[in-house]
């Protein structure tokens, strides 16, 4: 895969990095995003619709980075990453933790990139936010690398989502991850942009589940 990159590793204990994704364009068969960090433009995306599902590009300048592209055999909303020449160097796909009696289980989203894993939960907490929490994942273990925030208000149907990492090489999974989960989740292709507003809120009652968030992510 690619692995271009500006900004040095500093480590575990370097500030916070935070991007954000944003949607640009929404029509019934297409979606354009950038992606920013403060007033820099690091990236750019489109999705298109076809027979075969989203197809999903990742752009720096005008080099097309990453490709998304959907695993209809595979189901589980199985996304493969392609580098730069179309091989396969990551994915996204959902799965599920088995439940035990009286312990319900949950879905979540298993991604990689680069020969890093990671696990990915969905927590909603109302009016107080909308937070994908991301762990990497070794061995049986699994540390939170990163946490997205989802606005909970939508202009015209198009959706952003706020990104906060520590490490340079986990920010174009944290996009990636935005654009996957903006086509399952968000982009109603039947709706036209016209002037509207829409404020959604989501409510995570597992236990467990709503533990993956920690508060003090990003104060550490």
């Amino acid at each position: 895969c690619n692995t271009k990159s500006g900004r040095k590793d500093e480590g575990a204990d370097a500030a916070v990095i935070k991007t954000q994704v944003s949607q640009t364009l929404h029509t019934m068969f297409q979606a354009s995003y950038q992606i920013t960090e403060g007033s820099k433009e690091l990236a750019t995306a489109k999705i298109s619709e076809n027979r075969m599902g989203a197809s999903i590009d990742y752009y720096k300048g005008r080099e097309c980075f990453y490709r998304l592209r959907y695993d209809k055999e595979q189901g589980g909303r199985h996304y493969w990453i392609l580098d730069d020449w179309d091989e396969p160097c990551g994915r996204f796909f959902l799965t599920q933790k088995k439940g035990k009696l009286f312990k319900p289980g949950y879905v979540y989203i298993r991604g990689s990139l680069r020969g890093r894993e990671y696990n990915i939960y969905h927590v909603g907490f109302g009016k107080e936010g909308n937070y994908y929490c991301i762990y990497e994942r070794s061995d049986q273990e699994e540390e939170q690398v990163a946490l997205i925030e989802k606005t909970l208000t939508v202009t015209d149907f198009k959706d952003t989502y706020d990104c906060y990492g520590k490490r340079e090489e986990d920010m174009d999974l944290l996009h990636l991850l935005c654009l996957y989960i903006d086509v399952w989740t968000s982009r109603d292709t039947a709706k036209a942009a016209v002037k509207s507003k829409e404020i959604t809120y989501e409510v995570t009652h597992h236990k467990e589940l709503k533990e993956k968030y920690d508060p003090s992510f990003l104060k550490s």
